[in-house]
């Protein structure tokens, strides 16, 4: 491949790029496009949830590092795209770069990031995006991840990226859904027997007794408990192997804290708190979007890991997600044995590396590959 020489002849900021320019925006500005965002956000191909302004907003409070580097980019009329890009400087082999990311990657808390587009515009909003790129020198690597393997912006970045002749990296890693029928006995059928058989026999013994309750949090009241007790079971399991735990982190508990009361309001949430003689045993938090089920955390008590509470807790979410009609239960990045047990199949996402054209970036991508390794996502544990 070519490298552009390193002297490129200075430009404006906007670049026209068919019908479609790209420019940068400032933090506040991005932050006061609520509307737009969201209007966009309904156009495309398959929305996500992680993009929604009110996860990014949430996010940026509680994980933001470095500073934004949003890109607008508009068409004739009307804003066409927004690609929320933050930088930092990190040291990678030793020499400090400056890295655009999205926002919401670097936590491990969110997957399918992406630009906000409408998938038509999806080729001239990365056209445009790429020649803005080309002509700044404040940046040195794009890292745009995890971004599904559909996403129509990344496949055009990529594509244009390779026949222009950029020093770039693609990494594929994999994530679990399952698919949802619309009857709970035909999911059940879909299950080994031995599996479908712990199943039944944990819904009868630990959710369906007169003395069992399961709590589903429907009010702004009901928040707060709930997810003290999501965080105190989660913590319990970790600590009692020894290790920390995702909830360790106030900035995780905030962030989880703060979007709640949002995704309440939107009826997104779903937190589950199953209880058993007036004790809480095991709970689990999700969202609902786009009418799948994404499976964010969950834990149990360590005391009671024999009689598997985090499993009868994870079979009666799965069959209230039946009952609602809803597509899928998406348990998003990594593929655990316990996950594929209740009929996982596989999906994948990806990251996409780029270096500016000319920059030591690009000459290090072309002689190492990967630069870095990005943050292992959350691990979990289940009580199987």
């Amino acid at each position: 491949m070519s490298v552009v020489p390193a002297a490129l002849p200075a430009v404006p900021e906007a670049r026209p790029c068919g019908r479609m320019t790209a420019t940068l925006m400032t933090d506040s500005a991005l932050w006061e496009m609520r509307r737009e965002w969201t209007a966009l956000l309904r156009t495309t191909d398959k929305p996500s949830m992680f993009l929604t302004w009110e996860w990014q907003e949430a996010w940026w409070r509680a994980f933001g590092r470095g500073e934004p580097w949003p890109v607008l980019v508009d068409g004739p009329t009307s804003p066409r795209a927004i690609v929320p890009l933050y930088r930092v400087t990190e040291p990678l082999r030793g020499v400090p770069l400056r890295t655009l990311r999205l926002i919401g990657d670097g936590s491990g808390d969110g997957d399918d990031l992406d630009a906000i587009v409408a998938g038509d515009d999806a080729p001239g909003a990365a056209a445009a995006t790429l020649r803005m790129l080309r002509h700044r020198r404040d940046w040195d690597l794009l890292q745009l991840h995890p971004v599904p393997e559909t996403s129509r912006f990344g496949a055009a970045i990529e594509r244009m990226a390779r026949r222009t002749g950029w020093a770039l990296r693609v990494e594929h890693f994999a994530c679990t859904h399952t698919p949802l029928p619309g009857d709970w006995d035909e999911f059940l059928s879909q299950l080994k027997p031995r599996m479908r058989s712990r199943v039944r026999s944990l819904l009868r013994r630990m959710v369906d007794l007169s003395e069992a309750r399961l709590e589903r949090v429907e009010r702004a009241d009901q928040l707060d408990a709930a997810l003290d007790t999501l965080f105190d079971l989660h913590q319990a399991r970790w600590q009692a192997i020894d290790q920390p735990g995702a909830f360790a982190d106030a900035d995780r508990r905030q962030l989880f804290r703060d979007f709640a009361f949002r995704a309440l309001q939107h009826g997104w949430l779903r937190l589950y708190v199953l209880h058993l003689d007036g004790a809480p045993l095991a709970a689990q938090l999700g969202y609902v979007f786009d009418n799948v089920f994404l499976q964010i955390q969950e834990g149990f008590d360590p005391d009671a890991y024999d009689r598997s509470p985090g499993v009868a807790l994870r079979a009666a979410v799965l069959r209230d997600c039946v009952a609602e009609g809803l597509d899928a239960y998406d348990n998003l990045l990594g593929t655990p044995p316990q996950k594929m047990r209740w009929g996982a199949e596989p999906r994948r996402v990806r990251r996409l590396t780029l270096a500016r054209p000319g920059s030591i970036a690009s000459l290090m991508l072309r002689a190492h590959g990967v630069l870095r390794g990005d943050e292992e996502p959350i691990a979990e544990l289940e009580d199987d």
